[in-house]
C-alpha cells in the first residue's frame, strides 16, 4: 500500500476512549473499513506492526480487545495512542494478551465475589496500578471484585533528602522528579500520592504521613469492607505491612486472609514496625524481582522473620510486577492458585 510503513515494532499505550469503553479497531488501515465488534480497551499496550500516516496496524501486548486491527493514533488534537517511553521502573507492565473470549473464572464465594483490596507504590495513584495488574487479574478472573484505594498523601515534584552520610542518593532523586508523560497519562487526571512522606530522610517518614495512611485503610476496611486479600506494590507492602503490625500491637485481627506482596519493603526500613523476631501466621504471598530490584535482599531476608506461612515466588524484571513470559504468566497463574486455595475457593 502506498504510504505504508514496516516498522521495528514500537511499543504504543493506548490513552483515549475511556469513557467509551475503549478506541474503534478496523480489519483494514481505510477508516471506512469494517469495524471490529470489540474495541481495545484504555491502557492497553499494542506492538506497532505497520504505520500509514496516523493509521496504525498492532499486535495486542496487554489488556483487552482485537488481538490485531488498524486503529487511529489521533483525532484533531486529541491523542489516542502514545509512544511508549518508560522513565521509571514501576511502570513495567506484564507483557500478558487477554483477548475479548471470557477470562478463566475464579470460583466464588458463597454469596459473593472474592474481593480484593489493591494498594498502589508511590508516587503512583490507582490508576496506574489497575494498569500495572492486568496480568494478575486475568489469572484470578472475572468473578474477583477488585477496590482500588488511593492514599490521602499527595505528592509533588521536590528536592528530597541525601542518604545517611549527606550525599545525594539517585534513587530519591528520582522518586522526587517530575513524572514522565506516560506516567501523567496512565495516572487518568487523578493526582499522584504517596503513602510515606519523606522531609528530612530518605528512612523516615513523617508521622502524620504514616498516621493518615494508616486512618484512611482503617476507614476503606470499614465502609468498602470485607476484603479476603490484600495486594501491595513496594511503598504499598511497607505501608500494609505496618498497619498489621499496628493491628497485632492493639491485639486486634488482621481482617482480611491473606496478603500478596511485590516487591516488598520491611517495614522496619521506614520504622513502621520492630524488627521482627517472631513470625506471625499470616499467610502471604511475595512476588520478588530478583537482583536488578534495589529491595530483594533486604526483602528476602526480612519476609521469613516476619511471617511464618510465606510463599516466595521470584521473576528476574526488578522493581515492578512481572512482564517477561512465559515467567510472568506462570507466576500471575501461581499467586492466583494461593488466593484460592487460602480463602478456600478452590473447586
Amino acid at each position: 500500500m502506498a504510504g505504508e510503513s514496516v516498522t521495528d515494532g514500537q511499543v504504543w499505550l493506548v490513552v483515549g476512549g475511556q469513557d467509551k469503553g475503549g478506541i474503534v479497531v478496523r480489519q483494514g488501515c481505510d477508516i471506512k473499513s469494517a469495524a471490529e465488534p470489540d474495541r481495545l480497551c484504555f491502557h492497553a499496550r499494542v506492538r506497532e506492526l505497520e504505520l500509514a500516516g496516523d493509521r496504525l496496524k498492532y499486535m495486542l501486548l496487554s489488556g483487552t480487545g482485537p488481538t490485531t486491527g488498524w486503529v487511529t493514533t489521533k483525532l484533531k488534537d486529541s491523542k489516542l495512542l502514545v509512544r511508549e517511553a518508560m522513565s521509571n521502573e514501576s511502570m513495567k507492565q506484564p507483557t500478558q494478551v487477554v483477548t475479548t473470549q471470557a477470562a478463566r473464572s475464579a470460583p466464588k464465594a458463597t454469596g459473593r465475589k472474592l474481593r480484593v483490596m489493591a494498594v498502589h507504590s508511590a508516587p503512583a495513584n490507582s490508576n496506574i496500578l489497575k494498569f500495572q495488574t492486568v496480568g494478575l487479574k486475568r489469572s484470578l478472573g472475572k468473578d474477583a471484585e477488585w477496590i482500588f484505594v488511593d492514599s490521602p498523601n499527595s505528592w509533588e515534584p521536590r528536592a528530597l533528602p541525601g542518604g545517611d552520610g549527606g550525599e545525594e542518593d539517585p534513587a530519591w532523586q528520582l522518586y522526587g522528579s517530575e513524572r514522565s508523560e506516560v506516567e501523567k497519562r496512565l495516572a487518568g487526571g487523578k493526582p499522584f500520592v504517596e503513602w510515606l512522606r519523606f522531609e528530612t530522610s530518605p528512612n523516615i517518614p513523617t508521622a502524620e504521613s504514616v498516621e493518615a495512611s494508616y486512618k484512611y485503610l482503617s476507614s476503606m476496611i470499614k465502609s468498602q469492607g470485607p476484603f479476603d486479600v490484600v495486594v501491595a506494590l513496594s511503598q504499598g507492602t511497607a505501608i500494609v505491612a505496618g498497619y498489621m503490625e499496628r493491628l497485632r500491637a492493639e491485639g486486634k485481627q488482621v481482617p482480611w486472609q491473606l496478603s500478596v506482596f511485590f516487591c516488598f519493603v520491611p517495614p522496619e526500613a521506614h520504622r513502621l514496625a520492630p524488627q521482627a523476631h517472631e513470625p506471625v501466621n499470616h499467610p502471604v504471598v511475595a512476588v520478588l524481582g530478583g537482583d536488578a530490584d534495589p529491595w530483594y535482599l533486604p526483602g528476602k531476608t526480612a519476609l521469613p522473620e516476619r511471617y511464618s506461612k510465606l510463599t516466595s515466588l521470584e521473576h528476574r524484571d526488578g522493581h515492578g510486577f512481572p512482564f517477561t513470559e512465559p515467567l510472568a504468566s506462570q507466576t500471575y497463574e501461581a499467586v492466583a492458585s494461593e488466593v484460592f486455595k487460602t480463602c478456600q475457593l478452590a473447586g
